[in-house]
Order: C-alpha cells, then sequence, then structure tokens
C-alpha cells in the first residue's frame, strides 16, 4: 500500500531563510488526527464549532461558563512555543422556546473569552436577541482585544459566559445555537 509523502514541495524551493528542514513538510505527522478537524492555509489552521445552549445553560451562564473548545495543546517539536485560537466570527441563532429570557441589565452579553481569562474575544449583546419573542439571528465579528500576554492567550481553550454590569438571563426557555468560526496559529 503506498504512504502518503510527507514533502510537500522539492528541496530548496521557497524555504524561508533559517527555515531548519530543507523544505516545506507536513508537520503535523505522524498524528494528523490528534489536531480538530479544519483547512491549514499558510500555517494558520481554520475551522469551526456549533453547540447549542439549553434554556438551563443559558439560565446558568453567569455562574457556570460553557466550555467552547478544549485547550489546543502544543505543536510538534521544532515548530513553535505554543498554539492560540482565535475567534474569526461569532453567528449566534436564538430559537425562541416561547418565554423571552429577562435580562439583568441592558448590557448583558455573551461573551467568548479564553479559558480562566476575562478578556472579550468576541461578544453577542443579549438585548434584542435573547428578548425576542421569536427567532432570531446575528452575525459579529471579534472585539479588539488589545494587547494580551502571551501567557494569557497560548495553550487555553475558548469559552461563553454572560457578562453584564448585572449579568444574568431568567425567565426565558428557548435554546442559543452559537456558530464559531476560528483559527489556530503557532505563535514562536
Amino acid at each position: 500500500m503506498p504512504t502518503t509523502p510527507t514533502i510537500l514541495t522539492p528541496k530548496g524551493a521557497n524555504v524561508p531563510n533559517g527555515w531548519p528542514f530543507d523544505a516545506f513538510e507536513f508537520y503535523f505527522e505522524p498524528q494528523p488526527t490528534a489536531l480538530p478537524s479544519g483547512v491549514v492555509l499558510g500555517g494558520v489552521m481554520r475551522s469551526s464549532l456549533v453547540i447549542t445552549l439549553t434554556s438551563a445553560q443559558l439560565l446558568a451562564l453567569n455562574a457556570t461558563a460553557i466550555p467552547l473548545l478544549n485547550a489546543p495543546g502544543t505543536p510538534p517539536k521544532g515548530f513553535g512555543s505554543s498554539l492560540v485560537i482565535v475567534p474569526t466570527e461569532l453567528y449566534a441563532q436564538y430559537t425562541f422556546g416561547g418565554t423571552a429570557y429577562t435580562l439583568g441589565n441592558a448590557d448583558n452579553k455573551v461573551q467568548v473569552e479564553y479559558t480562566g481569562q476575562a478578556t472579550n474575544l468576541i461578544s453577542v449583546a443579549a438585548n434584542g436577541l435573547l428578548t425576542a419573542g421569536v427567532n432570531t439571528v446575528v452575525s459579529v465579528q471579534p472585539q479588539a482585544a488589545g494587547n494580551l500576554a502571551q501567557t494569557v492567550v497560548a495553550n487555553l481553550g475558548i469559552e461563553a459566559k454572560c457578562t453584564g454590569t448585572t449579568p444574568a438571563f431568567t425567565l426565558g426557555n428557548g435554546t442559543l445555537t452559537l456558530s464559531l468560526d476560528y483559527d489556530i496559529i503557532v505563535l514562536l
């Protein structure tokens, strides 16, 4: 049975200065299935996830963050020091369940952040979405998080939680489906 070649370009072809290898190789070998499924473009892995938060999860979102992605681990030896997940777009679909949610405050939002950190990476306002009396959808782009220490972003997972002045959802019974597009980037 033939094996998949690991060298993707001829030796000496367009290799960056200081590159420790003879040619571009498939560096996720020998365990390509150990990484989440996605597409690698220019060394950046692009992928997405879809998760539906139940009414019980939404009602407890203030106190209990919902894990969306596990920590990506570390890259293969010789291929950087750590990996970071970078959210690129969030699409939220609220399915009305008969009773709209009551918010703790008008500034409540569902926020996506690194596990255990409070930095808003991408969020969607709850007002108008979870308070709607009909099925509602919204698409949002990431927030400018500013300068973050590498130790605050490297090898961490992603979670969702409710934030705001008085963060809490009550009385509602609908669901919220989050579709998150993200990149995984290698840090040197």
